[in-house]
């Protein structure tokens, strides 16, 4: 178990939870450049199961998260606003001004990638097919995303390496 507590717990999509927990950082205040914070992260972010296993005591299995990812392929990231779990009102403009940039930042990362509907003959809309995702070097994305009730899809990906953005989709 103790091996366990110290590699990282990786997904499939860990590529994009990577940028995304990147950009949040990297467009904050404080978290990259330094804080005083005693439970600092390097470069400002971990990857969550690890930092949870590694200073809880044991491994964080199975949370909403997790159930979240896997059934709806929901990206849930965990952010750490403040060192201060309880910041006095007095620190709250400045919480703002720390964040504000970094959470304009992040939001901005849901047009990065692919949307789309999926319909029948007739204009129907398709509910529920799985998305599988080709990658720009051929491989195949381990994630597949399914469509709403309304045939809707949409996913979060990254530029390719080089200039190369080609995905192959098919549903």
């Amino acid at each position: 178990q103790g091996e366990e507590r110290s590699k990282p717990h990786l997904t499939p999509d860990n590529d994009i939870f990577h940028h995304l927990a990147q950009t949040y950082a990297s467009n904050h205040a404080t978290m990259v450049n330094g804080t005083k914070c005693f439970r600092r992260s390097p470069n400002g972010f971990a990857n969550g199961a690890l930092w949870h296993s590694q200073n809880t005591g044991g491994a964080l299995e199975g949370s909403l998260k997790d159930f979240s990812y896997l059934f709806t392929s929901n990206m849930e990231l965990s952010l750490v606003l403040t060192c201060c779990k309880y910041p006095t009102s007095f620190f709250l403009l400045r919480e703002w001004e720390n964040n504000k940039r970094s959470l304009l930042a992040y939001m901005e990362q849901v047009h990065m990638g692919i949307k789309g509907i999926v319909s029948l003959e007739g204009n129907r809309p398709q509910a529920g097919a799985d998305i599988i995702i080709w990658n720009p070097d051929g491989k195949r994305r381990a994630k597949t995303v399914a469509t709403s009730d309304n045939g809707e899809f949409w996913k979060i990906l990254l530029p390719g390496p080089n200039g190369n953005n080609t995905y192959k989709i098919q549903a």
